[in-house]
């Protein structure tokens, strides 16, 4: 979304500055030329296991190993951090991490315009409420990415921070390809980080009761992460490894015509917000079915429309809606085409006035 959001500031004539604090050898994403990028380190942010495992597994060498990369090595960049924020003036300046957001509140000169954007369900950062209370506080605009979120953060904010607007934002999708006669595969994908968070264990347990009367479906699960082996032996375990296919993290050009060739997009996350994978499902005409978990799919999904929101932890259910979704030709290609009518709401053109008004 940096990216997408630099780009369309560039066609609003706005001269365009990415503050990255760590550098990586190349951009993951389009980004126009005219678009300048700061890096605060010449290095890759590191994996960490937490001081306090080191120190009960008595790995000092370790330990002081990861002592001095938190630390000192993460000191170093949030001063260079202040420095940077500290010289800007007469400007607009959006910040997308809530430790960002507090320094460039505190370091901020008076002339400059000030945005916060929040990219996820605000239960899940411990402390983050109290911080918009408190530390947020000469922040013109706080955006969040459905209603239901901007609700329940502005009644946080009542009686502390009277200063700080908050507005739905969503995320929005730039659709360059023609999906018209699109040629779907027997195959149901999903897309994300294979982390404990998005719930592709619980995926895999639905799967085992799918494929028993549909052995002609492939299910293709893009993404990499620290639970790949063991979602790779579960898989195993259940005997469902030959319906299987792990594709590791694939470009984002790549993601999307995988989603764009599939009978249907599958989430099974424990938790949301307004999740990028599932604006680039409906965007393709792919319909979704999902857990219906807090916030996230429901701002997207409307229920039979254009995909299912299954009770959370409903493996029947589930089973259930993908059977009747890829039984029932003519039900299928209307949610399709409502997948695409309800991205509308989501593309460029349609938040570019959105902006307009919060940037000036």
């Amino acid at each position: 979304m940096i990216c997408n959001l630099s780009n369309l500031f560039i066609t609003m004539n706005y001269d365009v500055e990415i503050l990255c604090t760590h550098f990586f050898e190349e951009v993951a994403y389009y980004l126009d030329d005219k678009v300048e990028i700061t890096y605060l380190s010449d290095q890759l942010p590191e994996k960490h296991i937490s001081l306090k495992k080191r120190l009960k597994n008595l790995n000092f060498k370790d330990f002081r190993k990861d002592f001095y990369s938190k630390y000192y090595l993460q000191k170093k960049v949030a001063n260079k951090f202040i420095k940077f924020i500290s010289n800007i003036e007469n400007s607009v300046i959006i910040s997308t991490r809530n430790d960002h957001t507090k320094l460039v509140n505190k370091y901020s000169k008076e002339n400059n315009k000030l945005i916060a954007q929040f990219h996820c369900d605000h239960t899940t950062i411990k402390g983050y409420l109290k911080d918009i209370r408190y530390q947020y506080n000469r922040i013109n605009y706080l955006l969040l990415l459905t209603e239901e979120l901007k609700n329940e953060v502005e009644s946080n904010l009542l009686g502390y921070n009277q200063n700080t607007e908050c507005l739905t934002v969503p995320n929005f999708i730039i659709n360059k390809r023609d999906i018209k006669n699109t040629k779907r595969k027997k195959q149901i994908i999903t897309v994300g980080r294979l982390t404990s968070g998005k719930g592709f264990d619980r995926l895999l347990l639905i799967w085992e009761k799918f494929i028993v009367n549909n052995q002609d479906y492939m299910l293709k699960i893009v993404g990499d992460g620290e639970e790949k082996e063991k979602l790779i032996q579960l898989a195993e375990a259940l005997n469902i490894s030959h319906s299987i296919i792990f594709t590791g993290s694939l470009s984002n050009d790549e993601t999307v015509e995988e989603i764009r060739k599939s009978k249907l997009f599958v989430m099974t996350s424990l938790r949301e917000a307004l999740p990028m994978v599932l604006l680039e499902a409906i965007t393709q005409g792919t319909p979704i079915i999902a857990y219906d978990v807090r916030v996230g799919p429901r701002s997207i999904i409307k229920d039979g429309y254009n995909g299912y929101l299954v009770e959370e932890g409903n493996i029947e259910k589930f089973v259930e809606k993908l059977e009747f979704l890829i039984s029932e030709n003519d039900i299928y290609s209307n949610m399709s085409e409502n997948a695409i009518v309800s991205s509308q709401q989501y593309s460029e053109e349609n938040l570019k006035n959105t902006w307009f008004y919060i940037i000036n």
